[in-house]
């Protein structure tokens, strides 16, 4: 009877470590994604913090060499989304009266992915080109206004 009952608490023991080794190597697999998404926003700077929107569009406009002040950053609108958690603040970009007075479309589209691909904060909600009154009817050359809208979630 003794050697029956070690046997089976043996066999119980077995299995239960068994169950805890799968957890341990579920917690472990819930960890690399965690220290990903971690690494990821670290690399975001919008997200992390480092840098604010206007900072943040400011940057993408030299990045792309379009030139810091090729668009004025008018009075941002707030529109809180409670119930989902999170609120948008909309920044409308205008052409200012003394700058540049057109883009090409391969410009406006790199600024459109600087913009979009280095945050996943921000993304372009509207786009508005008008052809440039100074430009040849052949010529690629656009006044452009745009809104560029950061969506980030409501802190309690």
């Amino acid at each position: 009877g003794f050697i029956w009952y070690e046997r089976g608490l043996a066999d119980d023991l077995r299995s239960g470590m068994s169950a805890a080794e799968r957890q341990l190597a579920q917690i472990g697999v819930i960890t690399d994604e965690v220290r990903g998404l971690q690494d990821e926003m670290a690399k975001d700077s919008v997200a992390s913090g480092k840098l604010d929107s206007y900072a943040y569009i400011e940057q993408q406009q030299v990045a792309v060499r379009i030139g810091k002040g090729s668009f004025n950053i008018n009075q941002p609108h707030e529109d809180k989304h409670e119930s989902e958690g999170y609120m948008d603040t909309s920044y409308p970009l205008t052409q200012p009266a003394q700058g540049r007075d057109s883009f090409t479309r391969e410009e406006v589209g790199m600024f459109l992915l600087y913009i979009e691909g280095n945050t996943t904060r921000m993304k372009a909600t509207r786009i508005k080109l008008d052809r440039s009154t100074k430009a040849q009817p052949t010529d690629d050359a656009w006044k452009v206004s745009l809104t560029i809208t950061d969506r980030r979630p409501i802190t309690k």
